[in-house]
């Protein structure tokens, strides 16, 4: 048997991700499975854009390999899409392209951490940015965060002492919010980010779900504090549903810029040439292609936030449900179903969903250890199969483990 490091041992025993859960397909006695796992967009990307890929893919010098900053088209695009659509004064020179917004935590962190430092996550949270600190050897510092009525705040208390008592190197912002699928407000934003610039600490803000905004008004971070206190992270995923090309950025103070080019370049060069061409061209040269498409598409998903929001508060005796804000997420409290059913837990409760009646979803402690009463479910599914999962949650209520 091979030899593997004590460090991915101790990670991994305690990092689950969110694809772990979407292998449960296989246990499932009931078919189809409706798989709400991952944050992944069924609606197909737009065809101006597919069409660009194709283009680019049979361009010249399209298989050489990129810039680790990525190619000046790209950062030029990102630059006027950030000025156009965030009102900020953005710079080429501080765009770094990424392969999704994955790299860029684990960059960020690197720029700006060193080993034993403490980095503030607010929780619950993406798993990434605790497995991705653990893995450079920063120690994650959780605050939790609170919501109430539709609004996701924090602990004013509590993240001061995080501050005073950890001083930490980073602290994570992640508006709108995956798992709750709300967003923070413009006077929580700006609360952590005095407390970030009186400790002398940068934010990051991943800001993934940001055009996907059904009620409330989207405020970018860098607007709000400034370009030397935050690194911006992106991604074009989920705004133009393309997970598989792995496209994002970074938009960060030059020293971090430098430091994650360098980290890019000794981790995986850059993304392909081809696909940042691409999509450069869409977000400027088709720009009202894009507004129109993204539009149509946070349409959808808000109204599904509402069918499954509806649909899942019929079983309002077992699970407590809000209406989602933004994003692809619902998170419901389900600790009254886990009582119920006698399965002691949100882990035992997916796998029980999984495997008797075909609803895949993820457990929140996924997100946290003390979210262990939570699931996290989400919004990649035709409002059909959202009322059919929720009606098949119900008759696994009322048939008991």
């Amino acid at each position: 048997m091979a030899r593997v490091s004590r460090r991915f041992l101790e990670d991994s025993s305690s990092g689950a991700t969110t694809m772990a859960f979407a292998q449960l397909a296989s246990e499932a006695k009931r078919k189809p499975v409706i798989d709400l796992t991952l944050g992944q967009p069924d609606v197909t990307p737009p065809q101006t854009l597919v069409e660009l890929l194709a283009t680019e893919a049979r361009g010249v010098g399209a298989s050489r390999y990129p810039p680790p900053q990525g190619l000046a088209e790209y950062r030029e695009a990102v630059a006027s899409y950030m000025r156009d659509f965030y009102g900020v004064d953005a710079e080429p020179e501080r765009v770094v392209a990424l392969a999704g917004a994955k790299p860029g935590i684990a960059a960020a962190i690197y720029s700006v951490c060193d080993h034993g430092d403490a980095m503030l996550v607010l929780t619950p949270h993406f798993y990434a940015y605790v497995n991705a600190a653990r893995m450079l050897g920063v120690k994650p510092v959780m605050a939790r965060l609170r919501w109430d009525g539709g609004r996701l705040f924090i602990d004013e208390d509590e993240v001061k002492k995080a501050f005073e008592e950890h001083k930490p190197c980073l602290v994570i912002v992640n508006t709108p919010h995956n798992p709750t699928g709300l967003h923070l407000d413009r006077e929580t934003l700006k609360l952590i980010g005095d407390l970030a610039s009186e400790h002398n600490t940068l934010v990051l803000s991943d800001e993934v779900y940001s055009w996907l905004v059904f009620r409330g008004e989207h405020v970018p971070l860098l607007r709000l504090l400034g370009e030397e206190r935050v690194i911006h992270l992106e991604s074009f995923s989920k705004t133009l549903a393309i997970p598989g090309w792995r496209v994002g950025f970074l938009y960060a103070p030059r020293e971090v810029v430098k430091a994650t080019v360098f980290f890019n370049s000794n981790v995986y060069t850059g993304i392909p040439r081809f696909i940042q061409l691409a999509v450069a061209k869409y977000i400027t040269a088709y720009r009202e292609d894009m507004v129109e498409y993204v539009e149509r598409v946070r349409k959808l998903y808000g109204r599904r936030a509402r069918v499954f929001t509806e649909a899942l508060s019929q079983l309002e005796d077992l699970i407590d449900v809000y209406e989602p804000a933004a994003g692809f997420f619902l998170f419901p409290r389900v600790e009254r179903l886990i009582e119920k059913l006698g399965v002691g837990s949100a882990e035992r409760l997916v796998e029980l969903m999984a495997r008797e009646v075909g609803v895949l979803a993820v457990p929140g402690t996924v997100f946290g250890e003390e979210w262990r009463g939570y699931i996290r479910v989400s919004l990649t599914a035709p409002e059909s199969r959202l009322r059919e999962a929720a009606a098949r949650i119900g008759e696994l209520a009322t048939r008991g483990a």
